[in-house]
């Protein structure tokens, strides 16, 4: 339960940063109910094929989006904002990526196992794309997260991990 309230708030930071910060997505351009289905959609496909990131690695090493809600605590500059700003949007804009294009291999795999003699060969060719685009959903967000880190001075770094300890320490592993 717990990891699943901290996707839940991964999620919801997702899409504040995407509102607060004009960032473009397809959910921002859709009527409220499409947008919740939309934001449904990718809240499932990313938990279902993230291989435990929340819990393994977004816990040591929060995302963009993190930082940009402890940015008075880090006291970041504008010129490490806009950074942080331009790696959040990427950061979403690969997953929505990653997420139609799992979509789309499961669709081609559903279609293939459909047939009434299923090629042997296509079957398994279906799969380890499924497996490919399965994996980049969990490695793409990687470089946005270490990147962001990367943008601190030493003194921010410091800040960084006293505020991480907190919150771990708290059982807050979502902030």
């Amino acid at each position: 339960m717990r990891y699943f309230a901290m996707s839940v708030l991964i999620f919801i930071a997702i899409v504040f940063t995407v509102a607060a910060f004009g960032i473009p997505s397809h959910a921002s351009t859709l009527s409220a109910k499409k947008s919740a289905a939309k934001i449904a959609m990718i809240r499932k496909y990313f938990l279902s094929h993230s291989f435990d990131f929340g819990p393994i690695f977004y816990k040591y090493h929060p995302g963009p989006n993190w930082y940009l809600q402890h940015v008075k605590s880090l006291m970041l500059t504008s010129s490490q904002l806009a950074i942080i700003k331009k790696l959040d949007a990427g950061m979403i804009k690969d997953t929505v990526i990653g997420i139609k294009n799992l979509k789309i291999a499961y669709s081609k795999y559903k279609k293939d196992s459909m047939e009434t003699a299923p090629k042997i060969k296509t079957i398994i060719n279906d799969i380890k794309n499924i497996g490919r685009t399965q994996t980049y959903l969990a490695y793409e967000m990687i470089p946005y997260h270490l990147k962001s880190y990367a943008v601190l001075t030493p003194a921010q770094k410091k800040i960084f991990q006293e505020l991480r300890m907190t919150k771990l320490n708290a059982g807050c592993l979502a902030k």
